[in-house]
């Protein structure tokens, strides 16, 4: 007896099913990939946010408008906090990949050799009084020479691209990372200690 169309296409309704299945799943577990992409992305800018955060020290502490005890407390715990999340970023990057946690520490040490000296010096300069002071170009304190620090998030930045993507699953990604050099440059003098 030959088959007929209706049995012919029940018997493939089971093998229909399960290949609908197993792209519903591999959906969805897509999903869930891209969706811990995206959040582990959002953290590497948080952590590239909190090096520019630390950048940008000397230019708050310089432009303050007094020397009251209340503001210095608040740059100092400023300070502190901005401390404490670099330091939450050293962890968090090196326990999400090795690679990526050797170069958020070594941007995060070569934006604080360029940033402490400067820092130094905007706490030794007077607070502000006028607004035309707010111009830091003519200060004596600066302006701060801080290439090194932008240069070195700016390395980060580009590396954490290379954390991402379809290629990663292959390894491509992996090597690219790990040709890259880790160490942006010599820092040299600092060029804000007045």
């Amino acid at each position: 007896m030959l088959p007929t169309i209706s049995s012919a296409f029940s018997d493939l309704t089971g093998p229909i099913a399960w290949l609908a299945a197993a792209f519903l799943g591999a959906g969805w577990f897509w999903q869930i990939l891209a969706r811990n992409a995206e959040t582990r992305r959002e953290q590497y800018a948080e952590a590239t946010r909190s090096l520019y955060r630390l950048r940008e020290m000397p230019y708050r502490i310089r432009r303050r408008m007094s020397d009251e005890p209340e503001l210095l407390g608040a740059l100092a715990s400023r300070m502190h906090d901005l401390q404490e999340e670099i330091d939450y970023w050293r962890s968090w990057t090196a326990n999400e990949h090795k690679l990526m946690g050797d170069a958020f520490n070594e941007a995060a040490e070569q934006v604080r050799s360029a940033v402490h000296p400067c820092i130094d010096s905007a706490w030794e300069g007077n607070h502000l009084q006028h607004a035309r002071e707010m111009v830091l170009k003519n200060d004596p304190c600066g302006p701060y020479d801080l290439n090194a620090a932008t240069s070195a998030i700016e390395e980060f930045s580009a590396l954490s691209r290379y954390r991402f993507g379809p290629s990663r699953l292959a390894g491509l990604k992996k090597r690219k990372l790990e040709s890259k050099s880790l160490v942006v440059g010599p820092l040299g003098e600092p060029p804000c200690t007045a």
